[in-house]
């Protein structure tokens, strides 16, 4: 069963919802991810997926410490969605998490992402998460202007870590820069462990 949790108006007459993932979106995730794949660098990934593949997926972030969103339009299609989970498996890590997010090719100007964004950072505050990082590829204006808009700051690029190379979609990505963005997702104070020092990545 799917719960709407947000909605917005767009630009037309139609709703942006946001929710919880489910099962019902397992069709249109693998098609919107696949995309990313073989036409942005979005991902840094060669490979395709299919519906089993997500399914693992989207029960892998159905437990604590994770939260897979899905926008839907006014007639149930799906937009896009979006993730955060871990951001290392070390417990000095454990107040903090990254972001994942994929837009529908046809809909990445109609505020989905901003929705789904919005509605991942409070997902992180209700769940006492500290800072949120999203590691994006230079190159990539549109997710960079997507995090500035709701809060995020750059922290610094990692220069030359990344290779990709995309023949069929033109693309020839070498020795790509990633380009680390990070808000806090909590407005609380950050009391460090005693004793140890201790560098948060938000100011």
């Amino acid at each position: 069963m799917c719960f709407k949790l947000w909605s917005m108006p767009n630009s037309g007459a139609s709703q942006i919802s946001v929710r919880s993932s489910c099962d019902a979106d397992l069709p249109a995730i693998p098609e919107i991810y696949n995309d990313a794949v073989v036409t942005t660098v979005a991902v840094w990934n060669n490979d395709t997926v299919d519906v089993d593949n997500r399914r693992d997926w989207l029960h892998a972030h159905q437990v604590p410490g994770t939260v897979a969103l899905t926008a839907v339009g006014a007639d149930g299609r799906v937009l896009g969605y979006a993730t955060y989970g871990d951001f290392r498996h070390y417990d000095g890590f454990r107040h903090t998490v990254e972001n994942s997010i994929y837009v529908d090719g046809t809909r990445r100007a109609g505020g989905v992402g901003t929705a789904l964004m919005e509605e991942l950072i409070v997902r992180a505050r209700t769940e006492d998460e500290h800072v949120m990082v999203a590691a994006i590829e230079g190159s990539n204006t549109a997710s960079l202007k997507l995090h500035a808009k709701v809060g995020f700051e750059e922290c610094g690029t990692v220069r030359q870590v990344g290779t990709q190379f995309r023949p069929l979609a033109g693309h020839a990505l070498d020795a790509a820069d990633a380009l680390t963005q990070t808000r806090p997702a909590q407005t609380r104070p950050f009391t460090p462990a005693t004793g140890r020092r201790c560098a948060t990545l938000c100011r």
